[in-house]
C-alpha cells in the first residue's frame, strides 16, 4: 500500500485546474528508500542531539528532494496574478513526515543558504495534514 494514496482522492482536482501532484512515500515505507539500522537508532537514540541530527537530515532530505522537483521537471517560479499566487509548488506533508517540514521551517540550522535561495522562487505556501501528535509534543512513546 502507498501511504502517500492518502492524496488519491485530491488527483481529479488537481488535474481539473491544471495542477501537478507528485505523491511519495516517507523513507522506509512501501517502495521508497529504507533507513539504515544507524539511520533508524539515531531517532530513538537517548541523546537528544543525535535525534536532532537525525531530524534535521529529514528536513534537508525533503529540501533537496523539492529543489530536484524544481530544477530537473522545470517548474515555473511563484507568480502573482492581481493578489493571487499562483504557479510554484505547495508542500503537504502528512501524519509523522510532518516533522520534516518543522525541521526545515522551525529550525533556522536545517537548510543552508544554498538550500533556501534555490527553495525561495518556488515554494509558495506548506499544509500540514494530520498531524501525528508526536510531531509536535515532547511526548515521546516508549
Amino acid at each position: 500500500p502507498f501511504l502517500s494514496g492518502i492524496f488519491t482522492p485530491m488527483f481529479p482536482f488537481a488535474q481539473k485546474d491544471g495542477v501537478r501532484m507528485i505523491t511519495v512515500n516517507m523513507r522506509d515505507h512501501s517502495g521508497s528508500t529504507p533507513y539504515t539500522d544507524e539511520e533508524l537508532a539515531d531517532f530513538v537514540d537517548k541523546n537528544i542531539a543525535i535525534q536532532t541530527r537525525a531530524v534535521r537530515r529529514v528536513g534537508r532530505e525533503i529540501a533537496a528532494f523539492l529543489v530536484y522537483v524544481c530544477m530537473e521537471l522545470n517548474v515555473t517560479p511563484i507568480s502573482l496574478n492581481g493578489k493571487k499566487r499562483r504557479d510554484g509548488l505547495v508542500l503537504m506533508t502528512w501524519s509523522v513526515y510532518t516533522t520534516g517540514f518543522l525541521s526545515m521551517f522551525g529550525d533556522a540550522d536545517v537548510l543552508d543558504q544554498d538550500m533556501k535561495t534555490a527553495l525561495l522562487p518556488f515554494l509558495r505556501t506548506a499544509v500540514l495534514y494530520g498531524t501525528h501528535r508526536f510531531c509536535n509534543s515532547s511526548i515521546i512513546p516508549n
